[in-house]
Order: C-alpha cells, then structure tokens, then sequence
C-alpha cells in the first residue's frame, strides 16, 4: 500500500496545519503513535494540535476585537468613510480596549485560549 492515508499530510505548509480535516489527521497519527507505544511522540503531536487550536482561538479573539477598526479603514481607504469617521471607530476600539485593561483582563495582552 502506498502513501497517502493522512492526505499527505507531512508536506504540508504550516498554514494548511489549521484546517481541521488536518487537525483530524493529526489527531489519528497521535491515536497511531500512542498504540505503538512511541507516548512521548504521540504528546508532541497532542501538543502541536494544542497548539494551533490555542493560536486559532487566540487570532479569532482579537481578529472579532478588530473587526469595525478594518471594515473601517477598508471603507476609508474606497472613500466610503471619511477621515472623522475613521476617526470615531477607532476611538471607540480604543474605549472598548481600555475598559478591557481596566476591567478583568490586559487588553495589551493577546487573548489566550
């Protein structure tokens, strides 16, 4: 039998890695991995999962956090918006991002897990 049972998975672009059937296949190399008896390499493709699921939540938060300030500029850059209403949008992030750090968490921090 040839190749091929994980889509081929080892020469994908780190970027590809997110996609969840990828994510799948990870999940059953790990599965693989455990059954042979190779634990400690079987957790490090636990972790690289972890990983990206982390980094996946965590660009998700502050990509939703962001989301007026881009549509804002994308609409400023096609003279959809003026200047003063750029200018609105993003001192309301910035408010937004301020009750952040003053309230539970650090707005200056990216958002974890």
């Amino acid at each position: 039998m040839s190749g091929g049972s994980y889509d081929y998975l080892y020469l994908k672009e780190t970027e590809d890695l997110f996609k969840l059937d990828n994510i799948n296949y990870l999940s059953d190399m790990a599965v693989v991995l455990s059954k042979e008896g190779y634990e400690d390499v079987s957790r490090d493709v636990v972790r690289l999962i972890e990983y990206i699921k982390s980094a996946w939540n965590r660009v998700d938060v502050l990509r939703e956090q962001l989301s007026d300030v881009m549509r804002s500029v994308e609409w400023f850059d096609s003279l959809d918006f003026d200047l003063d209403t750029l200018k609105e949008h993003i001192e309301m992030y910035r408010l937004d991002k301020k009750d952040l750090k003053e309230g539970d968490g650090n707005a200056d921090e990216i958002p974890k897990d």
